[in-house]
């Protein structure tokens, strides 16, 4: 089956749903293209990445670029030369990612074009991630977005949330039927741990932690609209009783958020070394909001602190970490200390886990769906 993705945010060589789902698939045998923009690239990868052309490789899947214009950090209003793309490659499945309705519509008129492909769209948006503002959101989300779904959502054959709440969402927010919305997790991918073969004592002496402390780690965009504060003096009462418990936080930090002695402190990391933190940590605490590090902790087998939510209801249903009610400091020196007297009894159930979320399995998924709409 030849496969096409349409995503705003495919980062070179990066770990999101957008670059493993593509990757998988390609390695169990479709052929793989992916068209996404120029504009959606962060700077520390930008040249970089532009001075590969609209053409070439990644991974084994084949990247195609696009010009998208008026752009959000989000989004875009318009974009051209997609249309283009998906005629000459001329997929069996369009697999777009988002709800950016430009290039969506596109993709709709290649489902119309030629009746006999699928047309697939996952979400990531939920109450917390979307904008804030009042009056945006009632006028694009809930008007024009919920207009859309009503004309044209016939001609998408699967709408898929990656958590159940952004299942829910895709519902209440714009009025996707339900009987039309599946859940299509974000997946692990285990694989890419061949890439870190060091053991978790060998990582430490690396980074000088100590090989016998309780290492809590903690990454991404921190600051204290994530938690990241709440989880510092955490860890300064844990300290009074724990001596041996340790932090590292790594990745970027809001303007003005001192990080106190004692922390370590670790600044952007590629995603080999961001699995080597994750794999030699005890435990990765995100105490407010999910992140997609999330699913990379889980991955290296490490078990996970988290504010209980729909987005991570499933991993809370099968019992892969510790999931607090406020993400209160109280909750997280009680989470930890419930790690530290049961060091094993969390990562035996992730182990167990790992089949039921890897990307190999996710892969699957997408492929049992079109075999069912092609009946």
């Amino acid at each position: 089956m030849k496969i096409l993705h349409i995503t705003l945010h495919y980062l070179d060589g990066w770990g999101y749903q957008d670059n493993l789902l593509p990757r998988y698939q390609s390695a169990s045998g479709h052929e793989v293209v992916v068209a996404t923009d120029k504009s959606h690239l962060p700077e520390i990868i930008r040249e970089e990445v532009l001075a590969k052309g609209d053409r070439y490789r990644d991974n084994g899947v084949l990247v195609r670029k696009f010009v998208t214009h008026l752009c959000t950090s989000d989004s875009a209003l318009l974009c051209t030369g997609l249309q283009r793309i998906l005629e000459e490659e001329a997929p069996d499945l369009v697999f777009h990612h988002g709800m950016h309705l430009p290039t969506l519509s596109v993709a709709v008129r290649y489902r119309k074009r030629h009746p006999g492909s699928i047309l697939m769209v996952d979400s990531h948006a939920d109450p917390f991630n979307i904008s804030r503002n009042g009056l945006w959101r009632s006028l694009y989300s809930k008007g024009v977005l919920r207009a859309w779904v009503r004309r044209k959502g016939g001609l998408v054959d699967v709408f898929y949330g990656v958590s159940p709440l952004r299942c829910g969402f895709l519902h209440s927010e714009y009025g996707v039927p339900s009987e039309k919305v599946s859940l299509l997790p974000l997946g692990w991918d285990s694989r890419f741990l061949q890439a870190v073969p060091e053991t978790p004592s060998e990582i430490r002496r690396t980074f000088g932690v100590p090989e016998k402390a309780f290492l809590l780690v903690s990454g991404g965009k921190m600051g204290i609209s994530k938690g990241t504060d709440r989880l510092v003096e955490a860890w300064g009462r844990l300290r009074l009783r724990h001596p041996r418990v340790e932090l590292l936080l790594f990745g970027s930090f809001e303007p003005g958020f001192v990080v106190p002695d004692g922390v370590h402190q670790v600044g952007w990391c590629d995603r080999r070394e961001t699995f080597r933190i994750l794999k030699m940590a005890d435990a990765a605490l995100w105490p407010l909001l999910h992140s997609t590090l999330v699913e990379d902790a889980l991955a290296c087998g490490t078990p996970v602190v988290l504010k209980s939510s729909g987005n991570v209801s499933h991993y809370q249903e099968d019992g892969l970490g510790v999931f607090m009610e406020n993400g209160s400091v109280p909750e997280i020196v009680e989470a930890v200390e419930h790690l530290m007297e049961r060091p094993d009894e969390v990562r035996s159930r992730i182990e167990a886990a790992k089949g039921k979320y890897s990307y190999e399995r996710i892969a699957a998924i997408v492929d049992n769906d079109c075999q069912c709409l092609c009946r």
